[in-house]
């Protein structure tokens, strides 16, 4: 027997101001969270890939929308706005979740779980198509 996902309420942009990092987000290796420099580089160049995903806070969060999938995404934003290589303002674009606390933490674990890495062949024949 399989439950009903968490329902998919619909896309949005936001700021960075309305958004935080949620604790309901899998990723808590800070090591592994911190390490945006690479990914500050693709954004600035290409702009974001890949959507985050997002819940309502509720009261009491930091701000009204939680990113329970994205959030070193959404730090790489973040530092590329005080550095000033993006306005404040910049859309970030999203898709917002809503259900209970273990399915949004289930999505959060499926974005980060289920992605699979590229192959070194596939790199390096990547690498040399580009140049």
């Amino acid at each position: 027997m399989t439950t009903a996902p968490a329902a998919l309420a619909t896309s949005r942009s936001f700021t960075h101001a309305e958004l935080h990092k949620s604790a309901l987000n899998v990723r808590t290796n800070e090591e592994d969270a911190e390490a945006t420099s690479a990914l500050e580089a693709s954004i600035a160049a290409h702009g974001l890939l890949e959507t985050l995903a997002v819940h309502p806070a509720g009261p009491g969060a930091p701000t009204p929308w939680g990113v329970l999938a994205g959030g070193r995404r959404l730090l790489a934003i973040g530092r590329l706005i005080a550095a000033g290589r993006l306005p404040a303002d910049w859309p970030i674009p999203t898709r917002i979740f809503t259900g209970t606390e273990a399915e949004l933490i289930e999505i959060s674990l499926s974005e980060n779980l289920l992605r699979r890495g590229l192959r070194q062949y596939e790199i390096h024949a990547a690498i040399k198509a580009a140049v």
